[in-house]
């Protein structure tokens, strides 16, 4: 009786450890895709057949300045000296 128990217990772990092999080695294949995705490149053709290409830009990351202090940043030369640029 006991012995069955156990045996079913025992199955049951190490189903739920592949399960969570699987979910993790699909995370890191996702990001992993994401990564290392490069922008599309798009191919049209017209009518008059003439040939265009399309490249799809990355977007531009603008760059913020966030002051961590509560007081404020002090600005030198139009500088913020303690600011981080995120």
């Amino acid at each position: 009786m006991f012995r069955g128990l156990l045996d079913l217990i025992n199955v049951l772990l190490a189903w739920l450890f592949l399960k969570v092999c699987a979910f993790l080695i699909m995370i890191v294949g996702i990001t992993y895709i994401v990564k290392t995705n490069q922008p599309p490149i798009i191919h049209q053709h017209n009518i008059t057949h003439q040939h265009t290409t399309i490249k799809v830009a990355e977007p531009i990351k603008s760059k913020t300045e966030v002051c961590n202090r509560i007081d404020g940043c002090p600005i030198v030369n139009n500088v913020c000296v303690d600011c981080e640029t995120m």
